[in-house]
């Protein structure tokens, strides 16, 4: 039984490897899309999947997910631009009286 475990180790961890691989280019699209949450699922989808067959299984789900990505609407709170005052805090403002 042993034995089998140490057979399938490298297998397993090669698989895993290549996933994670894989898996880096979904991940970074769904970040800079603001997306992180779909970018965890499509990295560990495609470890998950390089320890099943390898990188035969791998390749494909990480280009179908980086497809869904870039054709998806950007996700997330678009950031608000910060109104610049009109005079600065350190200069001093007359007033007339």
């Amino acid at each position: 039984m042993i034995d089998l475990f140490f057979y399938f180790l490298p297998a397993i961890l090669g698989g895993a490897a290549s996933g994670l691989v894989c898996g880096f280019l979904p991940f970074i699209l769904a970040k800079n899309r603001r997306r992180p949450w779909l970018g965890l699922f499509a990295l560990f989808a495609t470890v998950a999947s390089g320890i099943v067959l390898g990188l035969i299984l791998a390749l494909p789900i990480a280009a179908s997910f980086s497809t869904a990505i870039l054709l998806a609407k950007e996700g997330g709170p678009k950031p608000i631009p910060t109104p610049q005052p009109a005079f600065s805090e350190s200069a001093e403002v007359e007033t007339l009286v």
